[in-house]
């Protein structure tokens, strides 16, 4: 086995904040993406940093910086039972990165306070944990004075956090901006450090599951000129370079663990219709002992030469289902492979993937699918959208009867069972209104909704592993 050179030592003066909404749907995500490109463009090494599950601000972020944005998420990062070390954890990850980068960015998640489980996994209360100062980005879309006034009370309900700065979106005129200045007290317009102005240019196109992804995206260099030109007329170069890291960590490098033999070669789908994917989770595989090897299910005729396993991320398979059914030879590899008893790990898009018929998206057309699991895909009209936690009824591929997983599910469709179909996971919402048993099982095929970071589940990253590497020494 061998090990990374495990960084040592104090670190301090690193450019490192939070950009947080004062509600969802703020516009932080653009503001983020033009901050990112002013530092970039400074020639600093950036890490980002997204809060909560999503994976798709995430990618637009590791293209702008050039480097994997990595989650923070209190809830799916924590192992079950171990919920009182979620604020540690969360702080050991963010520090680990502290030796490697010159400036780092967090990009919040829905309002800055709001917190759906009741659990501290929330913008306001991360950034105390980690200590970070904050901008607040307010959407100032159709509000003068009424915006000052609920600035007041905001910046003054948590003392224990650093709001920095504050900036307001989406304004009309400089008359706009001052009239909300109006009704700020002296000590809180202080904090303002300016506005960006309302300009479709800077938004990206939006569908069912939110933001289209980067893969579908043009984002090449002139958007990154384009959103740092527009920001340095809105916030200053010093003013960012000056929101420094304040505390003094030894950096817990959780992610330099140390690195197997090589054990087992699996295979990644990637490409515009599989694309949600935690780098954690990779970068956890390979330390396990895997080799990735990526390939598209869109245009690769053939998986890569002597694979173990096969793992299928979410994304967006109901968008391209005509595509996907075109790329016969590959499915019926897929599913030949599948039969033959090699391990596949599905989550999401994957399990869609791996059904007999998949209807596409904004059509009534049904597409044919992998046809491993039988199972037929309907779109609804119903975003599900929810932490869960799961427990498995019977052994499978991904762990023993009675072991907890957890994770979020993040989809518009609906899986209807065409023949009877072993379902070895009962999952459940943190609230209790979603009570579902799923978790697909046949021969060493595991397909849920469920997507899981296997920094809370390493177990299951184990499994993969493991019976990627008995398959291996049956067939070599």
């Amino acid at each position: 086995m061998t090990t990374k050179k495990i960084f040592h030592g104090r670190i301090e003066g690193k450019i490192a904040f939070m950009v947080a909404g004062l509600t969802s749907g703020s516009g932080k995500t653009t503001i983020t993406q033009g901050i990112l490109s002013i530092l970039v463009t400074k020639g600093l090494r950036v890490r980002s940093f997204k809060l909560g599950p999503d994976y798709i601000d995430s990618a637009y972020h590791a293209k702008l910086t050039g480097n994997p944005c990595i989650n923070l998420d209190k809830f799916l990062m924590t192992p079950y039972g171990k919920e009182d070390k979620g604020s540690n954890i969360l702080k050991d990850v963010f520090s680990s990165y502290l030796h490697e980068s010159d400036a780092l960015v967090v990009e919040a998640v829905g309002g800055i306070f709001d917190d759906w489980n009741n659990d501290g996994n929330n913008p306001a209360q991360i950034a105390i944990d980690i200590e970070l100062p904050v901008i607040l980005v307010a959407d100032g879309y159709s509000y003068c004075q009424t915006l000052g006034i609920m600035l007041n009370s905001v910046l003054e309900y948590n003392k224990k956090l650093q709001i920095e700065g504050v900036l307001i979106n989406r304004i009309a005129c400089e008359k706009q901006f001052y009239k909300i200045l109006e009704t700020m007290r002296p000590e809180i317009k202080s904090k303002v450090i300016g506005f960006v102005p309302n300009d479709n240019n800077l938004f990206i196109e939006e569908r069912h599951l939110g933001l289209i992804t980067e893969r579908e995206s043009d984002c090449p260099s002139a958007r990154v000129e384009y959103l740092a030109k527009k920001f340095l007329n809105t916030i200053s170069e010093e003013f960012l370079t000056g929101l420094k890291f304040k505390c003094h960590v030894n950096p817990n490098p959780i992610l330099t663990l140390p690195s197997a033999k090589k054990l087992c070669k699996i295979a990644v789908g990637r490409d515009k219709a599989f694309s949600f994917y935690y780098q954690y989770n990779l970068d956890f595989l390979e330390k396990l002992g895997a080799d990735l090897f990526f390939f598209s299910p869109l245009k690769d005729k053939n998986l890569p030469d002597d694979i173990d396993a096969l793992y299928l991320g979410g994304g967006f398979p109901e968008v391209y289902a005509s595509s996907l059914e075109n790329n016969s030879s590959l499915a019926l590899q897929i599913k030949t492979m599948a039969l033959n008893g090699m391990p596949i790990y599905a989550e999401c898009g994957g399990l869609i993937y791996l059904s007999e018929k998949i209807q596409e998206y904004q059509s009534d057309k049904m597409a044919m699918g992998v046809g491993i699991l039988p199972l037929k895909i309907f779109m609804g009209n119903k975003l599900t959208l929810s932490y869960a936690t799961g427990k498995l009824l019977k052994d499978s591929f991904i762990g023993e009867k009675g072991d907890v997983i957890k994770g979020h599910l993040f989809h518009q469709s609906d899986a209807v069972e065409l023949r009877k179909i072993d379902k070895v996971c009962e999952m459940q919402s943190p609230d209790g209104q979603i009570k579902i048993i799923e978790g697909f099982c046949l021969r060493n095929v595991y397909a849920s909704y469920l997507h899981i970071h296997f920094m809370g589940c390493p177990k299951v990253a184990e499994m993969i592993v493991r019976k990627a590497s008995e398959y291996h020494s049956r067939n070599h």
